[in-house]
């Protein structure tokens, strides 16, 4: 794994850049890391902790996050298109503003998440789960929602075309 840190004398780092990198099967622990508006597109996170971190607006287009473990972080308005997050679980996380577009997020457990204004042009949501997540304003044109359970799920403030759309599936 190649990281390039570059950082003032602050204590947050001010920009990464970690493109096309596999991490192989090495456990990395990122707890509680300050990576906003970090490149991490196309890299393989396998297996990493992602507890507490701080990856809003970073980009992670093409990223494979599979057993990726992450809790309590903030992904806002962070670009996930084309991502694979196919069985993972994210409970109570902040993913307002987030780019979903051509995705796989087949059987994901979005549990009390926010998704607000999330995009989720295009992309793969069959068997996902949105209990008690809130998801106002999201995009969900030519989505595959097949299965999808959406118990107790706020979805307010949606366009006619998104109504026609969630009732379809």
């Amino acid at each position: 794994l190649v990281c390039f840190f570059f950082s003032s004398r602050r204590r947050h780092t001010r920009y990464i850049s970690v493109t096309g990198v596999q991490t192989c099967a090495l456990p990395i622990y990122l707890t509680g890391a300050n990576l906003r508006q970090a490149d991490l597109r196309e890299t393989h996170l396998t297996g990493t902790t992602l507890a507490e971190a701080n990856l809003s607006e970073a980009n992670l287009s093409a990223i494979d996050f599979r057993n990726l473990s992450i809790e309590n972080a903030d992904l806002r308005g962070a670009n996930l298109t084309e991502a694979n997050l196919s069985g993972m679980t994210f409970e109570e996380i902040n993913l307002s503003r987030a780019i979903f577009q051509q995705a796989n997020l087949a059987g994901v457990k979005w549990i009390d998440c926010d998704l607000n204004r999330a995009n989720f042009r295009g992309a793969d949501l069959s068997k996902a789960d949105f209990t008690d997540s809130k998801l106002n304003v999201s995009i969900f044109h030519e989505a595959n929602l097949q299965g999808a359970k959406l118990v107790r799920t706020g979805i307010k403030g949606r366009s006619e075309e998104h109504t026609s759309e969630l009732q379809s599936h």
